[in-house]
């Protein structure tokens, strides 16, 4: 059996109303790393799958995903009010993902249409970060230490910053050099 790739951008997934199996975890992880095939500059995801009325015969599950990329971020959320809900959790799931990927289909031939050449996401670990102060030091793969300022950090608090942190960024020219114009915990 192979085992599946999990995405290397930052996600969350949830279920508030019901412990789920490991299999449904699995598939969403699938899911989300068909989406990063796609777009590999994503920044986060959160899933939340929820089953709010079991009261009644016909259970039907709500996912909701938000998906954010540079720039955007783009959201799913299946509609119960027109009982468009399916009763089926894996058909719930897939149907989200489905509607995600195109969207996120759409986004991306977008991009390229306005932007040629984009930018991609480089690799690097927390050196130093000075709360203080406000601002540190990351390490890339190529052992360049860039300076960064905690303005720059686009989907988490800086309360997250510790040394050896794994981040994803983009860089551009600063009043000293080369400096993290973007940053993206992983």
């Amino acid at each position: 059996m192979i085992e599946n790739k999990r995405p290397s951008f930052h996600y969350e997934i949830v279920f508030p109303d019901f412990e789920p199996s490991d299999a449904i975890r699995a598939d969403i992880e699938k899911y989300l790393s068909k989406l990063e095939e796609l777009f590999n500059r994503i920044i986060s995801c959160r899933v939340s799958v929820r089953a709010p009325h079991r009261h009644q015969r016909k259970h039907n599950y709500h996912v909701h995903i938000h998906l954010e990329i540079p720039g955007e971020d783009l959201i799913v959320n299946n509609d119960s009010e027109r009982n468009l809900a399916p009763s089926n959790m894996h058909v719930a799931i897939r149907n989200a993902f489905r509607a995600l990927h195109r969207q996120l289909r759409r986004r991306v031939k977008s991009m390229k249409e306005h932007n040629p050449n984009p930018k991609t996401y480089s690799v690097a670990t927390i050196k130093s970060f000075d709360k203080n102060l406000g601002y540190g030091f990351i390490q890339d793969t190529l052992g360049r230490e860039i300076y960064f300022h905690e303005n720059s950090l686009i989907n988490a608090p800086s309360l997250d910053l510790k040394e050896g942190t794994k981040v994803r960024f983009l860089e551009g020219p600063g009043e000293k050099g080369t400096q993290v114009t973007t940053l993206a915990l992983t």
